[in-house]
């Protein structure tokens, strides 16, 4: 029985925290629902509050909140080409370029004994598969999957491009001598559909000339060798939209100056063989990575998190100073507003002990 009283004490004690104000303990009805409308207000800021934390605790779980830039020296991994269509363009004329292609790689560079060493490849332009780097373009990417030497000087890699002829109608430009549509860039992520190396390696557009005209049109791509990591304060990837990937950054293009003057129509009835009419060159001139390294303190976060809580039960706890104990005595506004129906004045009538204690 001690035990069941105890309890019961224990229950009347923490009523006025977890439970709105009994409407049997006011004498006055109107301080009832004045006590339940404010009771209710301190519950809903405290349950909004609450949901504002826990939705931003969330929400700061999912991104990284710091953000580190530095420099190291490693080995690069292999130079991709990236070569794409318009994926519209090409389902409305029925055309691809892709089976229209004609591709080489080359790498050259120096050791540090003064030897130049030069590797070069003919791709084979079905073998790889298409990807969608975007929605809007159909792409593919060759590479000679070749790792410069850390004591390589000067490295450079160099990618020709030609398409068939004759060019379709719609893609052909000055007479025949040019063809439109052709989007490229070079990449550095292992993984071609990597969202963060899309995102940041864009594609350039340029026309390819006919084979009809002399020699290569030579463009010159200037790149930054970067890599993206993730990682949490536990060890993990905990907020990490993606797998590490290198990529290259700050993607600019330098193609050679258009020739002037060069009589045109003594090249468009010539009969030639498809040969590369485009050259890419990516000059890579050290072996230094600029590394961005995202960092989610998931430490941090939570500690937060549960602050905002402290401070959300220390507003909900606001209301025991509001409403007495249970069983005291009767409830009763200190202040009486006669205009208002709320107070209670005839406080002398009521019984000195209350009879309801045990």
């Amino acid at each position: 029985r001690t035990s069941c009283v105890h309890c019961a004490r224990l229950r009347s004690k923490f009523r006025p925290f977890m439970l709105p104000p009994k409407w049997d303990d006011f004498p006055n009805s109107n301080d009832a629902r004045c006590a339940c409308g404010i009771w209710t207000l301190l519950a809903m800021a405290f349950i909004g509050y609450l949901s504002v934390a826990t939705i931003s605790f969330g929400e700061s779980l999912q991104l990284p909140d710091q953000e580190d830039v530095y420099e190291v020296e490693r080995q690069l991994p292999p130079v991709w080409i990236r070569l794409c269509e318009l994926a519209a363009l090409q389902a409305a004329i029925n055309y691809s370029i892709f089976d229209h292609l004609v591709a080489k790689g080359r790498v050259n560079y120096v050791l540090p004994n003064g030897t130049e060493e030069s590797f070069g490849v003919d791709f084979n332009v079905s073998q790889p598969e298409i990807f969608r780097p975007t929605p809007d373009f159909r792409c593919k990417r060759f590479s000679l999957n070749m790792r410069m030497p850390e004591e390589a000087l000067m490295p450079y890699h160099v990618f020709e491009v030609g398409i068939q002829e004759p060019f379709h109608s719609k893609l052909s430009a000055m007479n025949g001598l040019y063809t439109r549509g052709l989007f490229f860039g070079p990449s550095l992520a292992e993984n071609a559909t990597n969202p963060h190396a899309c995102q940041e390696e864009h594609l350039l557009k340029m026309w390819v000339p006919s084979s009809k005209l002399p020699g290569l049109r030579n463009v010159v791509m200037n790149v930054a060798p970067s890599q993206a990591l993730w990682s949490d304060s536990l060890g993990g990837r905990q907020g990490a939209p993606c797998d590490d990937t290198h990529f290259f950054a700050d993607i600019s293009m330098v193609p050679e100056a258009t020739v002037h003057g060069l009589d045109t129509k003594k090249f468009e009835n010539q009969s030639v063989t498809a040969r590369a009419t485009l050259r890419m060159v990516v000059p890579i001139s050290h072996q230094e990575i600029q590394v961005f390294h995202f960092h989610n303190d998931l430490v941090a976060n939570t500690l937060s998190y549960i602050g905002k809580l402290v401070s959300a039960t220390v507003i909900f706890k606001l209301m025991v100073s509001i409403f007495p104990q249970i069983r005291q005595k009767r409830y009763h506004f200190l202040t009486i507003i006669p205009w208002l129906s709320l107070g209670y004045e005839s406080l002398e009538f009521e019984p000195l002990i209350d009879k309801s204690l045990p």
